[in-house]
């Protein structure tokens, strides 16, 4: 008897349908690139895009901004070049002499003003300035012989009247060094020369005079002045 040849096997068709939609895709995007190369085939030679560009990595983006920062480092010259020398032209100043500052009150050699000089009785003094009506209100007359000197600078040829920056004897020069030297306040300057005022000779001073003791204390202690006394 004659037996029936078993039935083939039927062929399963692919169960994933993320698989056939792939395939749908693709030949879709392959009937696109169809149409297009049909409707812009004239236009071949003129377009060609050009490949996208592979990204900088971090690192190499750092190393192309520390390039920029760099500086250009001078470049050494020779050390057998030669240099033309600048001569210098500074010719050191001559120093000026210094100018006795104006007074801050108005001088006068009135004899209103030397009669109140003289007068140092405190019952006949009324304590008024005849040259700037300027009033001694707490009545003391060394204050008041003060302000009135104020008005009345000495003559520079009359030595012995006055504050004087004068300095110090020549024979005594040594013995002041010594004193100032212990107290560490300067002395008189090694260059300074000796000079004659009125009877001695001396030394250390600018022959400048002072309406007033304070003014000449405060011209000595000024660290910019070589003056002693």
């Amino acid at each position: 008897t004659l037996t029936s040849a078993p039935s083939a096997k039927r062929k399963r068709a692919p169960a994933s349908s993320k698989r056939v939609s792939k395939a749908r895709s693709k030949s879709a995007y392959e009937e696109d690139d169809d149409d297009y190369d049909d409707n812009d085939s004239g236009n071949d030679d003129e377009y060609a895009p050009s490949p996208p560009l592979a990204p900088k990595s971090r690192k190499q983006r750092q190393m192309g901004r520390a390039r920029q920062h760099r500086t250009k480092r001078p470049t050494p010259t020779p050390s057998g070049a030669s240099h033309p020398r600048i001569e210098d032209s500074h010719t050191p100043a001559k120093k000026r002499q210094r100018m006795a500052p104006e007074s801050r009150n108005l001088q006068s050699d009135s004899p209103e003003l030397l009669e109140a000089i003289a007068n140092t009785c405190v019952e006949t003094c009324d304590f008024m300035c005849p040259v700037c009506d300027w009033e001694q209100v707490n009545k003391r007359m060394p204050d008041y012989q003060r302000h009135l000197r104020t008005h009345l600078r000495p003559d520079r040829d009359d030595k012995t009247r006055g504050w004087w920056c004068k300095g110090v004897r020549v024979e005594e020069r040594d013995r002041f060094d010594a004193r100032c030297m212990k107290n560490h306040v300067k002395r008189v300057a090694d260059d300074a020369e000796p000079y004659w005022f009125h009877d001695h000779m001396r030394i250390g001073g600018c022959c400048q005079t002072f309406s007033r003791r304070d003014a000449l204390k405060r011209h000595i202690a000024n660290p910019n002045v070589r003056c002693m006394g």
